[in-house]
């Protein structure tokens, strides 16, 4: 075993501090990955183990294992030197004390200034850093053409606008009782919270409650974004949004079958609080 501190020029990950509080690593670290970032992490691997000394084993877990996986092997203390993790589950893994402070690695990183604020955000709990940024991705929008001209909107002109996809929409909705004008995963609710949540953020609502004292789903953006159809930093985000049953996706189903907007968005509101103080 060697000593050192955990370099900052893997700010591409999170340490795991199960087993690992003293920063003794083997001259082979161990990382595991999401099977969605695998790419991206062996393409970083590959650049680090191009170039220093000590090595990196890279392990893919299935998406939906890692979680557990790391659970477990917490307990087991067979845990990764390193993790790139979910960053929905990033506060509740912080709370528990799995993760090692970075905080001073971190900073004294010439890059770490330049960092987006909403990185360090995520990965900071009580003061301390635990993380930082290492695959961000980014949702897009895409227009289809064909529906486009036989609305008879620009076709080469996508709606630049939450606004303007509304009226276009609506123009397109107007085709026929088969033809829809926006489409997202609705019944997917880790997909619709990233396709509709930014609407909702950018028109000045607050979305989920750190704590059960804390407000959800408050400001007009919210109904606004239901009705036409950011990653907050929370506690117990996969029961509030993630899960079949969360009161998120039970909120947006209320809106589109039963049309009670008000109604969704009162019950989602009680049950979220509900979680949060649990």
């Amino acid at each position: 075993m060697i000593q050192r501190k955990p370099c900052a020029a893997l700010a591409a990950a999170l340490l795991s501090a199960v087993a690992f509080a003293s920063h003794a690593f083997a001259d082979t670290m161990t990382m595991w990955v999401r099977a969605s970032g695998t790419n991206a992490a062996a393409h970083l691997v590959d650049l680090w183990n191009e170039t220093h000394k000590d090595k990196i084993e890279l392990t893919t877990i299935p998406d939906n294992q890692m979680v557990t996986k790391l659970a477990t092997g917490v307990q087991a203390g067979e845990v990764p030197d390193l993790v790139s993790f979910d960053l929905i589950y990033m506060p509740d893994f912080m709370k528990a004390g799995f993760l090692v402070d970075l905080t001073d690695d971190l900073k004294a990183d010439p890059n770490y200034a330049s960092v987006a604020q909403a990185y360090k955000d995520i990965a900071t709990y009580e003061g301390k850093l635990y993380g930082a940024g290492f695959t961000p991705d980014v949702s897009v929008l895409v227009w289809n053409k064909d529906l486009f001209k036989r609305a008879g909107l620009d076709p080469e002109k996508p709606p630049q606008t939450i606004g303007e996809i509304d009226e276009d929409a609506k123009k397109i909705r107007a085709l026929g009782p088969d033809v829809y004008g926006f489409y997202f995963s609705g019944a997917c609710p880790g997909c619709n919270i990233f396709a509709s949540s930014p609407m909702m953020v950018a028109a000045g609502s607050k979305m989920l409650p750190a704590n059960d004292n804390d407000e959800a789903l408050t400001g007009d953006g919210t109904a606004k974004a239901l009705g036409i159809g950011y990653v907050p930093w929370v506690y117990h985000f996969a029961d509030m949004v993630n899960s079949d049953s969360s009161p998120w996706i039970n909120m947006y189903q209320r809106t589109i079958f039963d049309g009670d907007v008000d109604g969704a968005i009162k019950e989602a509101k009680e049950k979220m609080k509900e979680i949060a103080g649990e």
